[in-house]
C-alpha cells in the first residue's frame, strides 16, 4: 500500500470518528445510563435552569485563538500604564495557565490605581488550583481593596473551596465585606448557594437579608425563583417587597400571585408587583397594568406605565396611546418616552397625533418626538415650527435648522428680519449651528447691514462658525472701525494733525520774518 493511500485512509478514519463523537455529544440522552453519566455538569445545570455556570468566563487554549501566553506575559510585565495592564490581563484571564498566575501575582502589590483589581480578576478567571490558592491567601490581606478584589475573583473560579470561603464570609455578621461575599455567591450559583441565601434572607438582619434577596434574583435558577416566591408570601414587609421586585415571573402561578397583590393594593408591595408583572412579558397582564395606570397612587401609576413599556408589542403600544390621549400631564412625558423606546409606525403615529393636537401634553410629547428620525416626523416638526404655539416653535426650530432642513432655515432667516428682539437673537444663534450656505449669507448680511446687539451677535456667531471667512473678517473690521472708542481716537488723531500743522505754519512765518529782518 502506498504512502498516499495510507494517508487517505487515516484521514477518512479520523473524520468518521470525529463525526461519530460529535453526533453522540449533540444527541446526548439524559435518560440513557452510560451516555447520561458522561454529560458535563454545566449542561446538567443549564437544563435545570441554573444559568450561573454559563455566566462564568470561558478559558481556552491560547494557540486556538491565535495568541501566545508567554508573549502576553512579556507584554504584561512591559506595560507602562494601568490601561495596558488591564487589556493584557483580560486576555490572560481567557487563555492563561499557572505561568500567567505567577506573572499576575507579581503585580498584586502594584500601587497604580486599578492594576491590582485587574490582575486579581484575571487570576479568578484562570481558576486553576494555584489561582484559587492565591485568591484564598489574598482574601486575608489587610488592604480592603485587595481583599474585595479577591472575593470577587473567587466567584469566577467555580471552585468548592472558594464557595466554602464565600459562604463563611456571608454568614459572618462582623465581616465588612459580607455584602460583597453575598453578591459573589450569586455568580457562583447552585442549590447550596440558594439555600444559604434563603437562610440569610430570613435571619432578621435587614442589611444582609436585602443583599441576599437581590443575589437570589441574580442566580437565574428555578430554585432561586421558588425561594423568592416563598419570601414574597410571608415575613418582613420590606423583604417581601424586595423579593417581589427581584422576581422573574414565567409561570401562571407566580403571575396570579402578583396580580392578586396589585388588586389588593398593598402600598408596600404594589409598585414592586407592577414592575415584576412587566418583566413577565405576558400581554395577558396588560388589563391589570392599564387599570393601575388609570387610578391609584401616583408612584403606582408610574410603575404601571413602565411595566406596560417592558411588555411591548402592538397591544402595549395601543394601551400607551390611549393613556397619552387622555392628556394626563403627570404621565405624558413617561408614556411618550416609552413609545419612543418601543418604536414602530404605530407608536410614531400616536406621538405625531398628540404633538400636533396642541393639547395640554403636546409640549412634553414634542420633546420625545424629536428623538425620532423619519420623514413623517420631520414633516410634523416643520408643521409645528410654522403654525404651532410660540413655545413649541422655539422647541423644534433649533433642531430642524441644525439638521439643515431648508424650510426651517427659511423660517429662521425670516425671524431675523421680522421677529422680536429675542426671536432675532435666537434665530441668529440657530443659523450659526448649520453649515448651509443660505444661513451663512444671512449672517453676513446681518453683520454688514444691521446695527446694535444683532450686528454684534451675528459677528460673534460668524467668528465662531467660520473664523477664516474673508467676508466675516471684513465685516468685523468694519465693526472695529465704527466702534465709538475707535471713532473718538480717529477724531483725536485728526485734531492732533491739525494742531501740528498750525504750529508748523507759525514756525515757518517766524523764520521768514526773522530772515527778512
Amino acid at each position: 500500500m502506498s504512502s498516499l493511500r495510507r494517508y487517505r485512509l487515516a484521514t477518512t478514519f479520523f473524520a468518521l470518528t470525529t463525526a461519530f463523537a460529535g453526533y453522540h455529544a449533540w444527541h446526548d440522552d439524559p435518560g440513557a445510563g452510560a451516555r447520561g453519566a458522561t454529560r458535563s455538569a454545566v449542561t446538567a445545570k443549564a437544563r435545570k435552569g441554573d444559568m450561573a455556570a454559563l455566566r462564568r468566563p470561558l478559558r481556552v487554549n491560547a494557540a486556538a485563538v491565535g495568541l501566545s501566553e508567554h508573549a502576553l506575559i512579556d507584554q504584561l510585565l512591559a506595560a507602562r500604564t494601568a490601561q495596558q495592564v488591564s487589556i493584557v490581563a483580560d486576555k490572560l484571564g481567557l487563555v492563561g495557565t499557572d505561568d500567567a498566575v505567577a506573572a499576575l501575582a507579581g503585580l498584586v502589590d502594584d500601587p497604580r490605581p486599578g492594576v491590582p483589581e485587574s490582575v486579581i480578576a484575571a487570576i479568578g478567571r484562570i481558576g486553576t488550583t494555584r489561582a484559587v490558592d492565591l485568591l484564598l491567601d489574598l482574601e486575608g490581606d489587610a488592604r480592603p481593596r485587595i481583599r474585595s478584589a479577591a472575593v470577587s475573583g473567587m466567584a469566577s473560579t467555580g471552585d468548592a473551596r472558594a464557595r466554602k470561603r464565600l459562604v463563611a464570609m456571608a454568614r459572618d455578621r462582623g465581616d465588612p465585606l459580607r455584602a460583597t461575599a453575598i453578591y459573589a455567591l450569586a455568580e457562583v450559583g447552585g442549590d447550596e448557594v440558594v439555600k444559604v441565601l434563603g437562610s440569610l434572607a430570613r435571619a432578621g438582619d435587614y442589611e444582609a437579608a436585602s443583599a441576599a434577596v437581590y443575589a437570589l434574583g441574580q442566580v437565574s435558577a428555578t430554585d432561586a425563583q421558588a425561594m423568592l416566591v416563598e419570601l414574597a408570601r410571608t415575613g418582613d414587609t420590606r423583604i417581601r417587597a424586595l423579593a417581589v421586585q427581584n422576581l422573574q415571573p414565567q409561570d401562571d402561578a407566580t403571575i396570579q400571585l402578583l396580580t392578586g397583590m396589585v388588586k389588593a393594593g398593598d402600598p408596600q408591595v404594589l409598585a414592586a408587583a407592577l414592575g415584576a408583572l412587566g418583566k413577565s412579558g405576558d400581554p395577558a397582564v396588560l388589563p391589570v397594568l392599564v387599570s393601575a395606570a388609570a387610578g391609584g397612587p401616583q408612584y403606582a401609576r408610574w410603575s404601571a406605565v413602565t411595566a406596560i413599556g417592558e411588555i411591548g408589542g402592538e397591544e402595549a403600544v395601543a394601551a400607551l396611546g390611549e393613556i397619552l390621549r387622555k392628556g394626563d400631564r403627570n404621565l405624558a412625558g413617561q408614556v411618550a418616552q416609552m413609545l419612543v423606546n418601543l418604536g414602530g409606525e404605530d407608536a410614531r403615529d400616536v406621538l405625531i397625533e398628540v404633538a400636533l393636537s396642541e393639547g395640554p401634553t403636546s409640549s412634553m410629547v414634542i420633546q420625545a418626538l424629536q428623538q425620532l428620525r423619519s420623514p413623517d416626523v420631520t414633516t410634523a416638526l416643520v408643521e409645528i415650527a410654522r403654525h404651532g404655539r410660540a413655545a413649541d416653535r422655539r422647541a423644534v426650530l433649533p433642531g430642524l435648522v441644525k439638521a439643515g432642513n431648508e424650510e426651517a432655515i427659511a423660517l429662521a432667516i425670516d425671524l431675523t428680519e421680522r421677529g422680536t428682539r429675542q426671536d432675532r437673537l435666537d434665530a441668529i444663534r440657530m443659523l450659526g449651528d448649520t453649515s448651509a450656505p443660505e444661513a451663512r449669507a444671512a449672517l453676513v448680511r446681518i453683520a454688514e447691514s444691521s446695527s446694535g446687539q444683532a450686528r454684534t451677535f451675528a459677528l460673534d456667531v460668524l467668528a465662531q462658525a467660520t473664523p477664516d471667512d474673508p467676508a466675516a473678517a471684513r465685516a468685523d473690521s468694519d465693526r472695529h472701525d465704527r466702534h465709538p472708542v475707535h471713532l473718538h481716537r480717529r477724531v483725536q488723531r485728526a485734531r492732533g494733525h491739525r494742531a501740528a500743522a498750525r504750529r508748523a505754519a507759525r514756525a515757518r512765518v517766524r523764520r521768514e520774518h526773522r530772515d527778512a529782518r
